[in-house]
């Protein structure tokens, strides 16, 4: 994943601070991926004649690169889900036929199922033989081991592209940092990363190799399984410990020799927050166990030291003082997925509660079936939620949650921030108002993003940036959308990947899977929520029904 530009860069602009909630003109001197040297102020460029200089007008502000501590990137083609009911707990719709059909299957389809369909595994194959052989290795049984061959290279080049795509739409919004890759249903974690960082990768964050980011779907699930439907009473299932919760006390106890940090999901349901709703029993029992577990079998200290970030936690009584203090005096960390919430189960976080308190917030997207698009997005979201509500919450909170509270989750990760030996890992904004560039990010559209730099390389960006720099480049096809088509990646080319041939590929395996088993017309998710007509609709219709 980590390659930089080929020569150093020098980008001359103005920088967002949160602390200050200013923007400074700034020299940013890039070179093997760092951001090697900082000078205030605009630079002498006469002197630069070895690197890239690009020089940004007032209305162009550099950020940092967000982090996005809750996502399924495996699942990121898929559109939104227009789920069948509002639910209690996740167990529950887990466990229902819509998505199993909806979801589950369709992402199994996509990563190896479609190899059953001889036009897709013609079409595909085709890539790779001599049209004239194609006949005789598919049909041919004493071809059979060649044909297996190819179809498992096929399958590995749909697998890339799967990965390749979800990573581009999340750096569409600004994001350098994603969680591991992480299936919902097997706890897989080996899907390859290539564009941008991953926790599974601990190079990707700066630290010691020897390190590890654990990832955690289940800590618990229930005695019997859920019949899929959404039940109110759940006060009789018995949340059972898994493996997962062993490996993280284990390893707690050994002064955290295995994980650095560990992102857990728990008690992810309604909360008993808005509209007088009642909070899921069972995903109240699951956090409540889970305390226990940890005051009876770790050492205070450790706890603390092994950064422990809960996703979704749902399930957690936060008007308990005892259990506040708890989460503070550990330094366990939330992360807030408001739309994922709403849509599944109508409810989220007493979000002021969390503020008050000073919890470390943090926000996640989840994923796009029931989530934003990328963090910008949920960020977004956030801004209109709490201004719904009047709750209290400045637009430096917000930007802070997706940046230096995520990286203080993570051990206090040096990343998300614009500094001499950081990450050159940033990305730069073309506000409407030099004045107000926090607020005018979280109320406009993502296509305002004019470039994104990941280690040193600019990766997607206005064609007019690319254009500029000279660097290679691949256009999104036309029919991506309005803004879209304005827009570029660029890809190494040892990775030997054509943009516009992944995504005719990706979108013929939704197509099919659509039309052939669900019987009815879905469509990949966009790259830009700008361009993302049905995206946009159901957001809106989730910001109408609050």
């Amino acid at each position: 994943m980590k390659i930089s530009s080929t020569k150093p860069i020098c980008l001359i602009g103005r920088v967002y601070d949160s602390v200050t909630d200013q923007c400074e003109v700034k020299s940013l001197f890039i070179d093997d991926g760092k951001i090697v040297k900082i000078i205030e102020g605009k630079s002498n460029t006469d002197l630069l004649s070895d690197s890239f200089i690009i020089e940004l007008s007032d209305n162009e502000i550099i950020f940092p690169a967000f982090i996005n501590l809750h996502t399924h990137i495996g699942y990121n083609v898929l559109p939104i889900w227009n789920s069948p009911h509002i639910w209690y707990n996740r167990h529950q719709w887990r466990n229902s036929p819509q998505y199993i059909a909806e979801i589950k299957e369709f992402t199994n389809y996509i990563k190896k199922g479609w190899a059953s369909n001889p036009v897709l595994l013609e079409s595909f194959i085709a890539d790779y033989i001599d049209p004239s052989k194609l006949n005789s290795l598919l049909y041919d049984e004493s071809n059979s081991t060649y044909r297996e061959f190819y179809m498992f290279r096929a399958i590995t080049e749909v697998e890339r592209i799967h990965a390749i795509l979800s990573e581009i739409q999340a750096v569409c919004g600004g994001t350098g940092l994603l969680l591991q890759t992480l299936s919902l249903d097997d706890e897989e974690s080996d899907m390859k990363h290539f564009l941008i960082r991953n926790t599974g990768n601990s190079e990707d964050m700066g630290i010691d190799k020897s390190l590890k980011v654990f990832p955690v779907v289940d800590f618990y699930s229930p005695e019997i399984r859920p019949d899929g439907t959404p039940v109110a009473d759940t006060s009789k299932w018995s949340p059972v410990k898994q493996k997962n919760l062993d490996y993280y006390i284990n390893s707690v106890n050994q002064k955290n020799a295995n994980y650095y940090s560990t992102i857990a999901h728990i008690g992810e349901g309604k909360t008993g927050n808005l509209y007088k709703a009642t909070k899921d029993k069972y995903s109240e029992n699951e956090c409540k166990q889970l305390f226990e577990e940890l005051k009876q079998k770790v050492n205070a200290q450790d706890l603390k030291d092994s950064n422990l970030i809960l996703v979704h936690a749902n399930g957690i009584d936060y008007s308990d003082h005892d259990t506040i203090h708890f989460l503070k005096d550990h330094n366990i960390s939330i992360v807030w997925s408001p739309v994922s919430n709403l849509l599944l189960y109508n409810d989220t976080l007493p979000i002021k509660k969390l503020l008050d308190e000073n919890i470390n917030v943090c926000l996640g997207t989840d994923w796009t079936p029931s989530g934003s698009k990328h963090i910008l997005d949920e960020m977004k979201f956030a801004r209109y939620y709490c201004n719904h509500f009047n709750i209290e919450c400045s637009d430096t909170q917000i930007f802070d949650m997706a940046t230096v509270n995520a990286a203080k989750a993570l051990g206090n990760l040096n990343y998300s921030v614009i500094k001499e030996g950081a990450f050159a890992d940033l990305f730069v904004y073309k506000a409407g108002s030099s004045d107000h560039v926090l607020e005018d990010m979280l109320k406009n559209e993502d296509e305002k993003i004019k470039f994104s730099m990941i280690n040193g390389r600019i990766i997607y960006g206005d064609i007019s940036v690319f254009d500029h720099i000279k660097v290679d480049y691949q256009k999104f096809p036309d029919n991506e959308g309005q803004y879209s088509k304005n827009k570029g990646v660029s890809i190494n080319s040892n990775l030997n990947f054509n943009l516009e041939n992944s995504i005719k590929k990706m979108d013929s395996l939704i197509e099919t899977y659509s039309r052939d088993t669900l019987k009815k017309q879905l469509f990949r998710t966009k790259f830009l929520s700008a361009d993302d007509q049905i995206y946009n609709h159901r957001i809106s219709k989730l910001k109408q029904d609050l």
